[in-house]
């Protein structure tokens, strides 16, 4: 118990220098990733959760937004129109036009 109580420690502790090495982008998306109250809980939708509820400020958020955006094209899920009967109820249309919504963020600000 004691070994593994130490091999613990000793991860959390790797964990947390490898999230002060990493970019702002990828640090914030760990952090809110560890922050998870159910582990169980997809990335992905943590990650959403995170964006509609405003969890970063707009540069980091917008990072997240682009990381978000090329797994849905990667999965398939990357709904630019929708082509369902109503499109309210359509999923991942939905989740696209709020990713949009922060990548035209970025294009106003000029990043």
């Amino acid at each position: 118990q004691k070994a593994e109580a130490e091999r613990k420690a000793r991860e959390e502790v790797e964990r947390k220098q490898a999230i002060a090495a990493m970019s702002p982008v990828d640090k914030a998306m760990a952090e809110c990733l560890d922050a998870r109250v159910d582990k169980n809980q997809p990335e992905f939708s943590a990650l959403l959760a995170g964006l509609k509820n405003g969890m970063w400020p707009d540069d980091i958020a917008i990072g997240v937004a682009r990381v978000l955006k090329d797994r849905m094209v990667v999965e398939k899920k990357w709904v630019e129109k929708s082509l369902k009967k109503n499109p309210h109820k359509d999923k991942d249309y939905l989740n696209t036009l709020l990713i949009m919504d922060y990548l035209k963020k970025s294009m106003g600000s000029g990043a």
